[in-house]
């Protein structure tokens, strides 16, 4: 079925000289250098073609999409690091813990195809103020560049949608109103390599800022960081689902879930 992301692929690696997206994946892989002109150029690119997926007046039969949301459940046997992290975020704002935070939100379900896109959403949301973060979180799979491009598409599909939201039915939707959105690829330091994807990072900031600022006519602005928990928080304080919700889904906060607390308080920017 039709996504509205097809074809960005090939842009993302002929920009960066490689041959499959995949590859991004590995962490030894050495990328071609991104010039100013040339992450301004894929960022528009990337947003055009998912202009053109999309029908000439998009809307989506989909009902949380770009909704702010509390997924909660998780199977008791999951050890995913990364899941269990964004889940215990989520039960922990559900608690009244995190105000503000919320996951899996939908960027795209519906919106070429009734059936298309249904599994690409934001990891967590947060809204503070004027500002909503979107983040993709990161613990110990895949690559700061990888997670990169897809937080990055996911802020262009939120472009797409917030032009018409009028047609898409999103127009009291929270993350519509934000002043400033900020795109966050977040994980553990060691996380992120250490001389072959800063730059990138900088120049599709650059790019980005923009990107949107021509778009939206000043109306909302965008960023893209990359961001790192404190040192201290080196391991996730829970060896499966079945210990987020015992140590999560509590009324008075556990040590683990202070920790979290403690780890999503503290983010630091990764580019010194």
């Amino acid at each position: 079925m039709p996504s509205l992301f097809d074809g960005t692929d090939e842009l993302i690696c002929t920009a960066l000289g490689i041959h499959r997206r995949s590859q991004l994946s590995d962490r030894s892989l050495r990328i071609a250098p991104l010039t100013d002109e040339g992450a301004s150029r894929l960022v528009n690119e990337l947003y055009e073609r998912m202009a053109r997926n999309a029908p000439v007046r998009p809307k989506s039969g989909s009902k949380m999409l770009w909704r702010c949301r509390r997924a909660t459940e998780i199977a008791v046997q999951n050890r995913n690091c990364e899941t269990i992290l964004e889940k215990s975020v989520a039960i922990l704002a559900a608690e009244g813990h995190m105000p503000g935070w919320f996951n899996q939100c939908p960027v795209a379900s519906g919106v070429s195809d009734p059936h298309s896109d249904r599994k690409r959403a934001v990891d967590l949301v947060q809204f503070s103020g004027d500002t909503a973060r979107l983040i993709e979180l990161k613990w110990a799979s895949n690559t700061s560049v990888h997670a990169l491009f897809q937080i990055l598409e996911y802020g262009l599909a939120y472009t797409l949608a917030r032009l018409h939201k009028r047609e898409m039915g999103l127009v009291n939707r929270l993350l519509m109103q934000a002043g400033h959105i900020e795109l966050d690829v977040v994980g553990p330091g060691g996380f992120f390599e250490p001389d072959n994807w800063s730059d990138v990072f900088v120049r599709a900031d650059r790019a980005l800022a923009g990107f949107a600022d021509a778009r939206s006519g000043g109306e909302w602005s965008m960023s893209l960081k990359a961001l790192v928990f404190p040192g201290a928080f080196d391991r996730v304080p829970f060896a499966d689902g079945r210990a987020v919700k015992e140590k999560c889904r509590t009324t008075m906060l556990t040590d683990e879930a202070r920790l979290i607390l403690g780890a999503f308080d503290n983010l630091t920017p990764a580019l010194r």
